[in-house]
């Protein structure tokens, strides 16, 4: 990227790190993410949004990213939790939509939590999709056959998240649509 690093440090002190990179051109975001309709340039309080979706995730690099990543869409109301005890509890109270479950959560594994999730009448209907740094096949697979919804792999791919994330939403919407008429 023609820039330079540098670091200074002195022991038991600290260090200073200095990061130069070339000058470049902003790029503009666009504004609106594909596949969402509507949305605004800026959030707005989404505590009565018709679509909850809850993260559990212990990295908060990641969950950062994930909010940043929804943000700019309406009627969505993002909850988290940084573990899987805290996410099936969040679950029972709020009845999310959708859930990404971290697979390599401290305590509780993913999986295991997906199966408590799957042994409750709150929560056996919410689609929960895997997000995991394993992307072998042979994981996905197996998480797949566990009864996620879908898997994905990290770091996010921010298109195909946002492709998994609309269908599985659209999926919930007509899941809750078709429990209406019956």
């Amino acid at each position: 990227m023609d820039g330079a690093i540098e670091v200074e440090s002195i022991p038991e002190k600290g260090s200073c790190f200095t990061v130069e990179l070339k000058e470049g051109k902003l790029r503009k975001l666009p504004k609106e993410k594909p596949g969402f309709g509507d949305q605004k340039e800026e959030p707005e309080t989404k505590a009565n949004a018709d679509i909850k979706l809850l993260y559990v995730e212990d990295n908060p690099s990641n969950l950062k990213l994930v909010k940043d990543i929804l943000s700019n869409i309406n009627n969505l109301e993002v909850l988290s939790a940084n573990h899987a005890q805290l996410g099936i509890e969040l679950a029972q109270a709020h009845q999310p939509n959708i859930i990404l479950m971290d697979i390599n959560l401290p305590g509780m594994d993913g999986v295991t939590a997906l199966r408590y999730l799957k042994q409750m009448d709150e929560t056996r209907n919410i689609p929960v999709i895997a997000v995991s740094a394993n992307a072998m096949e042979s994981d996905i697979k197996a998480a797949l056959k566990e009864g996620f919804e879908s898997y994905l792999t990290k770091p996010i791919q921010i298109e195909p998240f946002l492709e998994v994330i609309n269908k599985t939403i659209n999926t919930a919407r007509d899941r809750k649509e078709i429990a209406k008429i019956l």
